[in-house]
């Protein structure tokens, strides 16, 4: 397996969109980067409020990319999650 290992290469993004909540942060809350650098982002709004910066030892990093891979993470298509949703 193999990824671009560039720093600023970003290999993986989360974020929660919570429809109840008016006023969204617009900051990923997981970012994971090609060297390993994973960074956790608390909203304002939380107790915990501020980014977490961790390392990821190249095992690890591809140990949870072939995880995502592996549940179909590459095959999700967020359009059509889209369309779905406005058909509603």
């Amino acid at each position: 397996m193999s990824w671009d290992e560039a720093p600023n290469a970003l290999l993986v993004s989360y974020r929660d969109i919570w429809s109840a909540m008016a006023d969204q942060d617009p900051i990923p809350l997981i970012r994971v980067f090609g060297d390993g650098r994973v960074l956790i982002h608390y909203p304002a709004y939380t107790p915990k409020a501020r980014v977490y910066e961790l390392q990821l030892q190249p095992q690890e990093l591809e140990d949870l990319l072939r995880s995502l891979l592996g549940q179909g993470l590459a095959t999700f298509d967020a359009d059509a999650v889209i369309r779905l949703k406005s058909a509603e």
